[in-house]
Parts: structure tokens; sequence; C-alpha cells
């Protein structure tokens, strides 16, 4: 009995393994349907995938016959600018020069500068006005650089919108070569924007910038200011003594092959004095020290010190070929006398520099100036002293120019540089604008980056006002 009921738990146990077995077949059977369903639907995904970028990749190229008549007169024109770029001997001869070409006296230079601004809104508007009409004439250095940052913008949305076709992007190959077919070359275009803009900024944004301290004209000005206002002190401290003192302001004379002039030479029975007026730390921004050995060392409120230009050497030399000068001329007008020495004062022709002087090199303000050479014993006499000012009067040469830049030349050669170059890149943008738009009216599948921002408002060369754009850009085929 007990070895029968083995037998029924036996045949019972098979048979519910067997229905197990069954139901996890099924389950592994479903689980593995879905699974290569999964698989197929991934690998069709990405053969669509595929197929789909394929499509985008050859769309440009099989259907450039449908974009080159929409543009083809932009292009023609493009390719006029580019070889009359190339062949413009402004820009053939680089970027241009910032060397002196002009001479002036510091005076002059003072009323220059004073009118530089003039010289430079007219040279301006005389030569973009014409090639950019729609541009507001410029009346003031403001005027300049704002308008010029329709050229900068210019060359950096066609740099930004070319080097799209310059990279491995969507039909990169076929818009390069469509384009060369014409004449007109991305690749140049690019190097063209890249070279020019970086350079023109740099010179605009150096005369135009509002910072007084980074405007090179500014800068010049307040140097010529400066020196010019140190005489002026000096002469009305000087004036004060002129029934004792004899002063002869500004005295150049040639010798020994070379110019000399100094700011003021005074005469008196105490000797002659060479006297050379430095307007230093006008605003009192720094102090100056000057050490035992006699260099010269600016110092600033942080303790910092910087070395100055050697003043003394330069004052030396005036003072030896002055003094063989006119030790020469007594003795050729037959005056015999002991050998005249002449000695040099520095005025520091400011009252608002603390000065440091460490060193036996007679270094003062212009209002102790008489007194300085009051302190000194007598060495010439009356008639001597009056020879020896006649000599001077007899000898002095007026005022030397010397070199300075000339900015309204500069930028004249400055704007004959860029504007054929902005002329190129405004016509190869406006082409490479056309292109996108007709590849987009055709296909707007394609990928974004075929749309570039820069382009939405390119005109000649770049303006916010569309009307005006649309108006000018009809004018590009005449």
């Amino acid at each position: 009995m007990s070895h029968q009921g083995s037998e029924g738990s036996g045949v019972g146990g098979c048979i519910v393994f067997l229905i197990a077995l069954y139901f996890v077949l099924e389950f592994w059977k479903g689980f593995l349907f879905i699974l290569s369903f999964v698989i197929i639907g991934f690998i069709a995904f990405k053969i669509y995938k595929k197929k789909r970028q394929q499509a985008k990749e050859n769309w440009i190229p099989n259907n450039i016959h449908k974009i080159e008549p929409k543009i083809k007169e932009k292009l023609k024109i493009a390719a006029s600018y580019e070889k009359a770029l190339i062949e413009n001997e402004h820009y053939r001869s680089g970027t241009p020069s910032a060397e002196p070409r002009v001479y002036h006296t510091l005076e002059e230079r003072k009323v220059y500068l004073e009118t530089v601004e003039e010289k430079l809104v007219e040279t301006f508007n005389r030569l973009v006005l014409p090639k950019f009409p729609y541009l507001a004439p410029a009346k003031n250095l403001w005027d300049i650089q704002y308008n010029s940052s329709h050229f900068n913008d210019l060359f950096f949305n066609l740099w930004n919108g070319f080097k799209r076709a310059s990279n491995e992007d969507i039909g990169k190959k076929a818009e390069i070569e469509l384009f060369e077919k014409y004449g007109v070359h991305p690749l140049f275009a690019v190097e063209v924007a890249n070279y020019v803009q970086p350079r023109f900024s740099q010179f605009i944004n150096s005369i135009t910038e509002l910072d007084d301290s980074k405007n090179v004209i500014k800068i010049e000005q307040k140097i010529i200011n400066s020196g010019l206002a140190g005489e002026k002190r000096l002469k009305e401290e000087l004036d004060l003594y002129r029934d004792v003192l004899t002063t002869l302001y500004n005295v150049r004379i040639e010798t020994e092959g070379s110019s000399v002039e100094s700011d003021a030479i005074v005469a008196s029975n105490k000797g002659i004095y060479i006297i050379e007026a430095k307007n230093f730390s006008s605003s009192g921004s720094y102090s100056i020290r000057i050490t035992k050995d006699g260099q010269w060392l600016k110092v600033w409120p942080n303790g910092n010190m910087e070395p100055m230009k050697d003043v003394v050497s330069q004052t030396n030399r005036h003072v030896a070929l002055k003094q063989r000068f006119i030790n020469n001329v007594l003795r050729e007008k037959g005056v015999f006398t002991d050998y005249v020495y002449i000695k040099f004062i520095i005025v520091i022709a400011n009252d608002n520099v603390i000065i440091d002087n460490e060193s036996d090199i007679p270094v003062i303000r212009a209002s102790q100036v008489y007194n300085y050479i009051q302190k000194q014993p007598d060495v010439l006499s009356k008639e001597l002293v009056s020879e020896i000012i006649e000599i001077f009067k007899e000898h002095t040469l007026e005022a030397k120019s010397f070199p300075h830049r000339a900015y309204e030349q500069e930028l004249e050669e400055w704007l004959n540089f860029v504007i054929p170059a902005a002329e190129y890149c405004s016509r190869a943008g406006l082409a490479h604008k056309a292109f996108i738009d007709q590849v987009m009216t055709y296909n707007n599948n394609l990928p974004t980056q075929l749309l570039y921002y820069g382009y939405d408002d390119l005109s000649y060369p770049v303006t916010a006002d569309l009307e005006i754009a649309r108006k000018f850009e009809n004018t590009l085929t005449m």
C-alpha cells in the first residue's frame, strides 16, 4: 500500500513540473519575441536615421542646380569685388604705418590737437559716406567709433558665417565649389575678415576712446599742455624779477652739428643759468625721489617706485654745447675774459608734486629760482653779461619742428585699406546669406547650423534698420 502511494505522488510531481515548464517556456517565448521586436526596431531606426542623415548631406549637392540660378548674380558681384580687392594697392600694401608724418613745434602741435577732431570727422565723412550712404554723418569722435562698429560687425558676421562653410558641416564641399565656380573663395573671405577686423578696431578705438587715459590723442594733448603749462608757470615767475634778471625764453642755437634748445636762459652777475622746466606729476599722483647717485624715481602712494627718464643727461649736453659755443664766440669777437661757465637748474613747474632730493642736483620749484640765483657769488661783470645776452639773441633760431602723428592722414590710410575689404565682405556675405535662404526655402529640415544669426540683419555693411538695408541692397547690382 505504501509503495503505490509513492508512485502516485511521483507522477503528480512530474505533472506539476511539466505544467511549470510549459508556463516558463511560454514566458520566455513572449520575452524573446518582444526582445527581438525591440532589436529589430532599433536597427530599423538606426538605418532610417542614417539614410535621413545621408539624405540631408546629399540634399545640397543634389539640389545645387536649384540654388545656383537664384544667387548667381550676387556671386558674380561678389567675385568682381574680390578681384578688385586683390588688385587694390591700399589693401596689397597691408595695414597702414603709424609713423609720424607731420612736423610741428610744440605751439603748433597744441593748436593741431585742439582741431584734430574736426579733421578726423571731415576725413571720415568724406571717405565713408559716398560708399555707405545710409550711415549718418559723423559729428564727433564718438560718431566715428559708432559708425566704425558697422565695419567691425560686418567682418565679424562674415567671418562667422563663412566659417560654417569652412567646417565639416552639411553641404560644405558643394557650397564651396559653387562659390569658387564664380570666383568667390570662402576661405579668402574668412582670411580677409580675420585680418582686417581686429587691426582696424584697435586703431579706431585708440583715437576715439572715450576714456581720456586710453585715448592716444587725449594722452598726447595732456603731455603737450602739461609741458607748455610748465613753461608758462616758469615765465610768470621769472618775469617778476625782470629788473634784476635778464631772461631769454626758448633759446635754440645750432652748434657743432647739433640743435640745442633750452626753456630759458637767465643771465646776471651771478652767472649764466640754463633752466629746464618739467611739469612732472601735475596732479600730484606720485612723488619724486632723486637718489644720491642722481637716479630719478617715481614713488607711488603704495610705496612702489618706478625709474624715470634721465632728466640730467640731456641738460648736461645742452650746457656743454652752449658753454663751448658762447666762449668760442667771445674769443671770435675779441672779448678776452676768463672761461665762462654755464650752470643749470631743473625747475619742477607745479606745486603739487613732493620732491625728495638726496643729490646735489639743483631741482627746485619756480618760486625758488630767484632766491637760489641770488645766493650765488658774483662772477660776471655787467658788460660781459650784456655781451653774452646779445650773442644768444643774435644766434637764436626759431623753435624747431619735430615729427608728430598726423591722425587724420592715418585715418585716411586706414579707411582706404578697410573700405575695399568691407565692400568685398559685404557682397560675399550677401551672396552667402542668399545661398542659405535658398536652401531653407527648398528644405527647412536641414540642421540649424545653416541658420546663423549674424546674417539676420546683414546689409552693407550691417544695420538694424531693415527698411534702409533692403533699399540699399537693391543698389548692389549697379
